[in-house]
């Protein structure tokens, strides 16, 4: 019964999928129904199975909007479907929640809130101002920054809010030029030091540090835009010995696996490709019935072996299937994803070339014999026409396509000093969607292909380029 079920609402966090809670994590991958503002970041949604129903609450008019949404929300429920609403930052930090909880409440339905970091605490974070610190600020404050500071019957208490030693503004960067000459007038010096933080976080965020005498001018001139979080106070000086994010190295990546925690640089994992398995089962069948007819079986990538054996799972059959067979890896991460799974493939080449890899087969001997190739569809031309030219019969599956993401998120190259591509679809995806990177920033290919891409397509000199196969 669906009085039996509750709904719950989930802080998404400043923007950034990975400072999601573990829990709002967990409940994202459940949920069939999802209802998030337009602000929550298109990277966290990601985090949703295919099936769950994603519905944007901007699409209500601020009339009544949230009751709409709670009566979108019954409906759902009644359905008996899973139901979260995400929220931007903290659902309960000007997360205007507040009406769409009241009318839930009045049908009795259950709802439990799971806290998010909000964007106050993650600027503060990100720009290395503390909001409080001894002897500088033991006081801080949330305020809107939405309604006009001149308004005469406005809810805010301007004169109180100056005393207090940190202030930060919330949606305030159109109002910021009103809202520091009411600070000014209300006790607050001109030379307060002011930062504005947009889109914290995120990789095209971007940082204005000012005063309350001249922040409106330097906003327009930088012309930052919302999402934006303001800190007003002694705290923004803390910055310029403190700021950890601005000091330190930022790498761009580019490959599909997350890179490992405990570097030294910041990294910001963005793939620029999207791997999906492919759905011929009965080619596949066919592929698994030749395989004792092999002289070889050749797994191309790490994804190669994982949709192969997760296909094998769904015929019902294991990797005892593979027992009459040689097994060879044209790289590395095949190697590991197969020795993950309690098996040693027979050859790996050192230097993940395909000359290398076509010099055993010569060495084999493959004349009239068929090789297995498990492979993207666009990938590997080059290693089935070496195949043939070997006399080699080539025996091509399919197990994956490499696509485009549906969604690549605005970047700002100039906070870049590295970009790390891993693969020849990588470079040209960012290249489509984003043009050529700055002069300055140092561009590293993780294998062979993606380096002599890389020339080819004049991203950068080769004299500049530099390969760094340790990068996977």
């Amino acid at each position: 019964m669906w009085k039996n079920k509750k709904i719950y609402i989930v802080g998404a966090g400043p923007g950034s999928p990975d400072l999601i809670t573990l829990k709002g994590f967990s409940l994202l991958k459940e949920a069939d129904v999802i209802i998030y503002d337009s602000l929550t970041g298109k990277g966290i949604l990601n985090f949703a199975k295919k099936s769950a129903e994603l519905i944007c609450a901007d699409k209500f008019s601020s009339t009544q909007k949230g009751k709409r949404i709670a009566y979108l929300i019954l409906k759902k429920l009644r359905e008996g479907k899973n139901v979260i609403r995400l929220k931007n930052g903290d659902p309960f930090i000007f997360g205007r929640i507040t009406e769409e909880m009241e009318e839930l409440s009045k049908y009795g339905v259950k709802f439990e809130v799971v806290p998010g970091i909000t964007s106050a605490t993650a600027g503060a974070c990100f720009a290395g101002l503390p909001l409080t610190s001894r002897n500088i600020s033991s006081s801080v404050v949330f305020v809107t920054g939405h309604e006009d500071p001149f308004k005469e019957s406005g809810f805010v208490d301007w004169e109180k809010v100056s005393k207090i030693d940190t202030i930060v503004l919330y949606m305030a960067t159109k109002n910021i030029s009103s809202i520091a000459r009411t600070l000014i007038k209300n006790g607050k010096s001109h030379s307060t030091p002011v930062a504005v933080i947009s889109n914290v976080s995120m990789p095209d965020q971007k940082m204005v540090i000012g005063n309350l005498s001249d922040i409106g001018k330097k906003v327009k001139e930088e012309k930052i835009a919302p999402p934006s979080i303001i800190i007003v106070g002694e705290v923004v000086k803390l910055g310029e010995r403190l700021n950890w994010f601005s000091a330190q190295k930022k790498v761009l990546y580019t490959g599909l696996i997350s890179p490992e925690f405990f570097v030294e640089d910041i990294i910001f994992h963005i793939p620029m490709v999207e791997v999906k398995p492919t759905k011929e089962i009965e080619k596949f069948k066919r592929f698994i019935k030749n395989l004792p007819e092999f002289e070889l079986l050749i797994f191309t990538s790490r994804w190669a072996v994982n949709f192969f054996f997760e296909k094998l799972l769904k015929i019902g059959l294991d990797s005892r299937v593979l027992s009459p067979v040689k097994i060879a890896c044209s790289t590395k991460s095949a190697y590991d994803e197969l020795k993950g799974r309690g098996i040693l493939a027979d050859f790996v080449p050192s230097s993940e070339t395909s000359q290398e890899l076509l010099n055993f087969l010569h060495n084999l001997g493959i004349a009239e014999k068929k090789v297995g190739v498990v492979s993207a569809l666009s990938g590997d031309r080059g290693l089935c026409e070496g195949i043939k030219k070997l006399n080699g019969i080539p025996y091509k599956y399919t197990a994956y396509k490499i696509v485009t993401p549906k969604y690549l998120p605005p970047l700002n190259l100039q906070l870049f000093d590295e970009i790390i591509f891993s693969s020849p679809s990588a470079v040209r995806n960012f290249l489509e969607r984003y043009g050529k990177p700055p002069e300055r920033v140092r561009i590293i290919a993780t294998n062979t292909k993606t380096f002599e891409t890389l020339i080819k397509l004049n991203l950068i000199s080769e004299r500049r380029l530099e390969l760094d196969v340790s990068v996977t």
